[in-house]
């Protein structure tokens, strides 16, 4: 004999069913077990990483670094050996190399910190929803990215040498490129129709780095119908 787990009566040890309260104490000791182990896979799950600061200082400089000395390589010739100039360039572009880490490293905590936030909501989001909000996140992360990148190289606009203007437009054409193929692809995924990669051509509108923002907003206008959050579209039919 043996108490039941429900109602403490003795049942004998085979039956599945308390005659006393009628509970299926093998069934649901069971599920029990099953959601305790659940639980407890959850709970092992390794915590998450905690932003550094300084790591992510130190690499953004490094990089910055990189990219400074790979400058100064390419623009040797034409410092013909100025020993003096050489240097200068060097001090004044490492001067500049810190408050930018900075900014970037700065960047990178924002964008780290609101991806966590994001998380935290998408838990008690629909799979539908937390879908379409990290869609939305890495919209966001790789739309500022080409951003800052057409941003820095903005002075081939100005730059009346040759040399340099081939220079800065082929640090504008990924930025370009991929701004194109960003605003497209995300229309599309919005949408889900195939016609919505023609507004991957709104990512072309750099005029004075404004006009960007239309693709932009189009974008966001597109998640917002996805999410029914838009009430002036919420006729407008999305095919699956």
């Amino acid at each position: 004999m043996k108490k039941c787990l429900f109602c403490s009566e003795e049942i004998q040890d085979i039956a599945k069913k308390c005659r006393y309260c009628g509970e299926w104490f093998k069934e649901n000791a069971i599920n029990n077990t099953s959601e305790e182990a659940t639980q407890d896979k959850k709970s092992r799950k390794a915590p998450a990483k905690k932003f550094s600061f300084g790591k992510t200082f130190l690499y953004s400089t490094i990089i910055l670094v990189a990219i400074l000395l790979l400058v100064l390589f390419s623009f040797a010739d034409m410092l013909e050996d100025n020993i003096s100039e050489i240097f200068a360039v060097i001090f004044g572009g490492l001067v500049i190399v810190v408050p930018i880490g900075l900014i970037i490293t700065f960047f990178i905590k924002w964008l780290k910190e609101g991806s966590e936030e994001n998380n935290h909501q998408n838990n008690s989001d629909t799979a539908d929803t937390a879908v379409v909000k990290k869609q939305w996140s890495n919209f966001i992360k790789l739309f500022w990215l080409f951003f800052f990148i057409k941003l820095i190289s903005k002075g081939a606009e100005t730059v009346q040498d040759q040399d340099m203007a081939m220079i800065m437009f082929i640090l504008q054409f990924p930025a370009i490129l991929g701004m194109v193929i960003l605003m497209g692809y995300y229309s599309y995924k919005f949408s889900g129709k195939k016609s919505y990669w023609l507004f991957g051509l709104l990512g072309l509108l750099w005029l004075a780095i404004i006009g960007i923002f239309l693709g932009f907003f189009q974008v966001q206008r597109l998640k917002n119908i996805k999410l029914g959050m838009d009430d002036k579209c919420k006729s407008f039919k999305l095919s699956k």
